[in-house]
């Protein structure tokens, strides 16, 4: 009886026999194919000496016409008459000494990548080069290090990036970058609005002296896996920068992500339509360091959003104007964590100026000794619209949400502040909707709103008129022992 095999022949669970035919002994069967025999015990291949090296370095890549199932490593020699015909990428090593010298890396790097760019081909790095000077990305390529190794490129002179990518459709992946406090940026991109994208993924870059990455101008960024150690802006976007995603953004130090709109640009755009997924920031001990700071932006959307250990500056700062107005940022997952900074100006969550439909909903700010959120408007502009905070906690702050000039709501939030949840200073038109308050009495304008509150410090607002900007309402003090007022 035979026994069961599973996925033998591509048929789970059929039955083979355990004893091999070697029946018909004169016919050839080893490396046929077509006759599917079993092999004679005689005939068996030594694979281990079949794939030992011939001598020197080897590979286990092939020629351009390789049709071999398996195929014996290439010798030094055949490498040299062949670097040129291998299938799909350009080595970068081949083009220098093998010495280290950080001139003979940087010209070898400089000839293999135009050597990739003209064959259509991708340019492996495979090990450690020194740069010299900036390398120019003008044509479609993917450059990457080898899996399993992140090779290290690391800066020996100034210049302003490892790599500026001028032409869509590029590719740089696995690199550990190190600027060494000489370059400005890892990566530079200033391709121009071409509708092609441009994918960095798997970047470990560190000691740039400006940018992890420094978008200068161009649409459909497509980023990966993108870590920053002692950068000022770890992802840096000039102008445009639309109809992108980024995935993964772990900043160590710096600023996390800078996003504005450069009004002197050839063609100035805003950054429109971009999704950010996983960005995790834990900013620089300074006073102007946001985690995130937004200058321009239409239509952005941010799926869990990070801003831990803030001693000085801001979490999140959004800043627009007239002439670079911030319009519809939805982020959903918001941690905002301040680092029990003595500094009354840190802030974690920044609205200022002309930002309208800037909504967070789940999440948590806490540790801030002043305002937990601030939305500041203009006095007598209505450039603070739709603003809404929705589910998200408020804990260890001075005064959890302070408001000026703002017209927006606030749904199903938690404010604990021993001090004042919300502060309203004047000019608000607030919509306040379940929300739970620890500690009251909250300072809300006339035209401001809030129904079915709940908590120690709530107050329960029933509009007695729906007309006008000054509708009586009758709220009720939970701190004040019930008490009943009108305003």
């Amino acid at each position: 009886m035979g026994i069961i095999y599973p996925g033998i022949n591509g048929i789970n669970g059929k039955v083979v026999s355990r004893s091999l035919d070697y029946a018909n002994r004169d016919e050839a069967r080893a490396g046929d194919p077509a006759t599917k025999k079993p092999l004679k015990p005689e005939e068996a291949v030594d694979l281990v000496g079949y794939m030992r090296p011939l001598s020197g370095r080897a590979s286990a890549e092939g020629g351009s016409n390789n049709t071999e199932t398996m195929t014996p490593l290439r010798t030094e020699q055949w490498y040299a008459a062949n670097k040129n015909k291998s299938p799909g990428y350009v080595i970068a090593n081949d083009y220098s000494d093998g010495s280290g010298a950080a001139a003979n890396d940087d010209a070898a790097l400089t000839v293999a990548l135009a050597t990739a760019i003209a064959q259509n081909k991708a340019l492996l790095i495979s090990r450690p080069f020194k740069f010299t000077s900036e390398k120019l990305v003008n044509g479609i390529v993917k450059i990457s290090g080898a899996d399993g190794v992140r090779a290290t490129l690391t800066a020996t002179a100034a210049m302003r990036s490892f790599f500026n990518v001028t032409s869509g459709a590029a590719q740089v992946d696995n690199f550990y970058c190190d600027g060494s406090n000489l370059a400005q940026a890892g990566i530079r991109v200033e391709k121009g609005h071409d509708n092609l994208d441009v994918k960095l993924s798997r970047l470990d870059i560190v000691k740039m002296t400006q940018d992890g990455i420094a978008w200068i101008d161009g649409d459909m960024p497509i980023f990966t896996d993108i870590r920053t150690v002692n950068v000022p802006v770890a992802l840096n976007f000039y102008n445009n920068g639309m109809n992108g995603t980024i995935r993964g953004l772990y900043a160590l130090g710096g600023m996390g992500l800078k996003i504005s709109r450069n009004a002197s640009a050839p063609v100035p755009f805003q950054m429109e339509g971009t999704d950010f997924h996983g960005i995790r920031i834990l900013p620089s001990d300074t006073a102007t360091t946001a985690g995130v700071l937004i200058e321009a932006g239409l239509a952005l959307r941010f799926f869990g959003l990070l801003c831990d250990q803030i001693y000085r500056g801001f979490g999140v700062r959004i800043i627009g104007t007239a002439a670079s107005p911030v319009d519809d940022i939805q982020i959903f997952g918001i941690w905002c964590g301040g680092g029990a900074s003595p500094d009354p100006s840190t802030i974690g969550f920044s609205v200022a100026g002309v930002a309208r439909n800037i909504q967070a909903r789940g999440g948590s700010v806490c540790g801030f000794p002043s305002y937990g959120a601030v939305w500041n408007g203009t006095p007598g502009v209505a450039d603070q619209d739709g603003n809404l905070f929705e589910g998200v906690k408020f804990f260890n702050n001075g005064c959890d949400l302070l408001m000026a000039y703002s017209r927006g709501a606030l749904m199903y939030n938690r404010f604990e502040s021993a001090a004042s949840g919300v502060y309203e200073v004047t000019g608000n038109e607030t919509v306040g909707i379940g929300n739970y308050f620890k500690t009251g009495p909250q300072q809300i304008n006339a035209t401001s709103q809030y129904i079915m509150s709940r908590g120690p410090g709530a107050m329960t607002g029933i509009p007695l008129s729906s007309t006008g900007l000054n509708a009586g309402k009758l709220w009720r003090d939970g701190s004040a022992g019930g008490a009943v007022k009108i305003i």
